[in-house]
């Protein structure tokens, strides 16, 4: 099962829906690290504590997995996404510190990435549908 955090986020409704949509279009747009959620939410919010922004970044992807607009893969840092995540196993995956960061240069390249994405909708319809909803 998929949680979404029982905490509010601290930012206005209308700035976490486009924070969410914009996350949801990148995903859906190219294959994006999971630690992209938290430089989106750095770069949104920079006036928030570190805490409160990775708070937005961690709601908002569990809120677009939770409703099938996006899913979880691990692959590497070069080979880019392989396996998608067990939908049991986000709830630990989004847990996990090592999937809110990026492998160091000290690290093999082969170190585990957790990638988010998911189906462009198909019509401009569908893609409002999904807009509207998030």
């Amino acid at each position: 099962m998929i949680e979404t955090m029982a905490r509010e986020v601290p930012v206005p409704e209308e700035d976490y829906r486009r924070f969410k949509r914009r996350l949801f279009d990148d995903a859906v747009s190219d294959w994006t690290g999971v630690y992209e959620a938290w430089w989106t939410a750095n770069a949104e919010f920079p006036d928030l504590a570190v805490s409160e922004r990775l708070l937005i970044a961690e709601q908002a992807v569990r809120e677009l997995v939770k409703d099938g607009h996006l899913d979880l893969y691990r692959g590497t840092w070069e080979g880019r996404p392989g396996d998608r995540v067990p939908r049991e196993e986000y709830d630990a995956t989004l847990r996990e510190w090592a999937t809110w960061t990026i492998p160091q240069e000290d690290q093999p390249s082969a170190t585990t990435v957790v990638w988010m994405g998911g189906d462009e909708p198909k019509s401009t319809e569908a893609w409002q549908s999904v807009l509207d909803s998030l």
